[in-house]
């Protein structure tokens, strides 16, 4: 079902514009179709929960399930 894809309750995560979590930042606490962001993500922290993240808008594209930190 679609439910193991929603982050847990408190959970969050933040992507990063550059490697080893620098650069520009946003925190994203709940499912977000379309973040609109003028930059890559190139890493990301995860404070709980499991998190689908994809190359395109609306869960398109190539995806990937990130659980932990991710400096890269």
């Amino acid at each position: 079902s679609d439910r193991m894809w929603r982050p847990e309750p408190q959970a969050e995560a933040t992507v990063y514009r550059d490697m080893g979590y620098g650069g520009p930042s946003l925190s994203i606490t709940r499912e977000e179709p379309v973040i609109g962001l003028e930059w890559r993500v190139k890493s990301i922290r995860v404070r709980g929960g499991r998190w689908q993240v994809c190359d395109d808008t609306e869960f398109r594209g190539r995806c990937e399930v990130i659980e932990r930190d991710q400096p890269m």
